[in-house]
């Protein structure tokens, strides 16, 4: 029983990850559930054995990936030994660095999409990811609280940037970069 429990799981997992590279080359509008079921290596019908429609298996997709990025920033945030500076930048890598490497440009549908079908979710997730980043620097005994929040809220705005057409993966980590270093008033070491 145990062993269809974890076959069942590992199957739902293998199709949440293969679907939102489908989600993110394609983008959402043009993903079939044929796509999707390719992906997973799985019939159509096997597909809709575990998610009724596209709607339901993108939610559940962009939430598994959301959970992921979620994990990945908080592993990030408590390296120990890591400078302040060195963590956030990877925790800025990891959550709008991931998406720049997931998102083809022209499948930024998906963050329309995203809103539309689940707004709810995705501004709960922004809250969260600003809420480990706040979280980090008050730690670091950088700021209170309250202007740790501020802070990043700044850096997620500047984030945001990821979606900027031809901003290639090093350009984008330069900004963000510059973003912590002005953030956390850091100046220029010799």
């Amino acid at each position: 029983m145990n062993n269809a429990i974890d076959l069942e799981k590992s199957t739902r997992e293998r199709i949440l990850a293969e679907s939102i590279h489908v989600f993110g080359r394609l983008g959402y509008r043009k993903s079939s559930m044929e796509s999707l079921a390719a992906a997973a290596d799985l019939s159509k019908q096997g597909l809709y054995l575990h998610f009724s429609s596209k709607h339901e298996l993108f939610q559940a997709s962009l939430r598994y990936y959301l959970d992921q990025g979620l994990g990945l920033v908080r592993a990030y945030l408590e390296q120990p030994g890591q400078p302040l500076s060195a963590r956030l930048l990877t925790a800025m890598e990891v959550w709008f660095g991931r998406h720049k490497d997931t998102f083809a440009s022209g499948a930024l549908d998906v963050a329309v999409a995203g809103l539309r079908i689940a707004n709810e979710d995705g501004e709960q997730y922004q809250a969260m990811y600003r809420r480990e980043i706040a979280r980090a620097i008050a730690a670091a005994g950088r700021e209170s609280a309250v202007f740790a929040s501020d802070i990043a809220q700044v850096l997620f705005v500047c984030g945001l940037s990821w979606k900027e057409p031809g901003l290639s993966h090093e350009e984008f980590m330069a900004r963000m970069a510059l973003c912590i270093k002005v953030c956390l008033r850091e100046e220029k070491r010799k």
